[in-house]
This record gives C-alpha cells, structure tokens and sequence, in this order.
C-alpha cells in the first residue's frame, strides 16, 4: 500500500503524512496527487456518480492492462516485496 500511496502522491507528500499525520484538504489533495478534484459537499455526491458512471463504462481488460502498465514500478514493488503476503490473502467471498 505504501508503493501505491508514494506512486500517487510523491515521497515527500507521503513522508509528511506517514510521520506527521497530516491531513490534506480537498484542495491540498488534488495539488499533490492525492485527488483528482476537490467539490463543494453539495457537488460531491452528484460528481461521485458521473465519475463512477464514466468509469462503469472502460473495457475492464484494457483499464486493468493500461493501470498495469502505468503503475509498472508499483507492481514489481509488490511483486519483490509483498508476493508471500498477497499469495496468503484470502478475497472474501461476495
């Protein structure tokens, strides 16, 4: 989770929220990564759906190849590091 978090926000931005705890306003969020875009909590409910709604929509294959690749250095992290951990995690079951 640390490779994905520092992958989407940065080291520095991820060091000052792992060792002081901060916590990011919407718009500081979005200056750092964090977030794709900060909404009034009136909005934030309606622009939750239409950016579900458009993302119900991808190709689920060619997302989940495009996040893949994307993500590159993610993924070998967890594959390096984390593979024991994600073989013995167990989904639940839906």
């Amino acid at each position: 989770m640390l490779a994905v978090c520092e992958h989407g926000i940065g080291k520095a931005a991820l060091r000052e929220m792992l060792w002081t705890g901060k916590r990011f306003t919407g718009p500081e969020a979005v200056s750092v990564g964090f977030a794709r875009a900060a909404y009034p909590l009136p909005e934030l409910l309606p622009k939750t759906l239409e950016f579900a709604t458009l993302m119900a929509g991808r190709k689920q294959p060619a997302f989940a190849i495009t996040k893949r690749r994307w993500a590159v250095d993610v993924v070998r992290i967890i594959d390096e590091r984390d593979a024991a951990a994600v073989a013995e995690f167990q989904f639940p079951k839906m």
